[in-house]
């Protein structure tokens, strides 16, 4: 940086008209003071520009999983679902893929994250096709168990239970 400002070719002619003002603001510091805030000017550009970076020094690769790959896909527009299966059923998330893909005809790229429960399940798809899979899925069975779909309360409208204590 240093090379660079000293180095740098200066058009008197460009600038004489700039001057007058410039030089009656910086007249109140010394040249050591001008030389400090231009110096900390140029190094605080670099360190907000640099600020929560990574460290460049250290070699680490997340991997992507499906559900972070599914969820950059779909960037937000999603439309989650219930369903009434879980682990308790022994099931897997690729049963919930075949049975959603199966049955609405929609590729699996539609789908995004899937979360599954004791005895329930999440799972996400693109708004576009939230309608069809819906319906698609009415009155099917998996593995002999009737499957109730519908779309998930949002996140902040699930109910909370209170429990009062009684003082004595």
């Amino acid at each position: 940086m240093m090379d660079r400002l000293a180095s740098t070719q200066v058009d008197n002619k460009e600038i004489d008209s700039y001057l007058p003002p410039v030089l009656e603001t910086l007249s109140a510091l010394s040249k050591e003071e001008l030389i400090r805030r231009f110096v900390s000017a140029e190094f605080n550009h670099f360190l907000d520009y640099y600020r929560g970076a990574e460290d460049i020094n250290v070699n680490v690769k997340k991997r992507k999983t499906k559900a972070d790959k599914a969820e950059h896909r779909l960037a937000g527009n999603i439309q989650r679902f219930f369903i009434n299966v879980g682990r308790l059923d022994k099931l897997k998330e690729g049963a919930i893929v075949r049975l959603v893909c199966d049955k609405s005809g929609i590729s699996s790229k539609k789908l995004g994250r899937i979360e599954l429960k004791r005895e329930f399940s999440f799972f996400d798809v693109e708004k576009r096709v939230a309608n069809k899979v819906l319906k698609s899925l009415k009155g099917v069975t998996l593995d002999g168990r009737k499957i109730n779909a519908k779309f998930a309360e949002k996140e902040n409208k699930v109910r909370k239970r209170h429990y009062g204590s009684a003082i004595a």
